[in-house]
């Protein structure tokens, strides 16, 4: 049962572990590419980014 505020770092190595190993088997069987485990697993996956842009302005204008 998952307890707000608890980490469990034997539960997430576990869960870490398990998910490699799905991959793995997504990727050897040829249900995803290489390039698609990669957009996937990305650190920015879960959000949906239509567009975005990037500015900077200096401060010694």
């Amino acid at each position: 049962m998952f307890e707000f505020g608890y980490f469990n770092p034997v539960e997430r190595r576990r869960e870490k572990a398990l998910a490699r190993a799905a991959d793995d088997y997504a990727l050897q069987n040829g249900h995803v590419s290489r390039e698609e485990l990669q957009a996937n697993n990305s650190f920015l996956a879960p959000l949906a980014i239509v567009s975005s842009s990037a500015e900077h302005q200096s401060a010694y204008l």
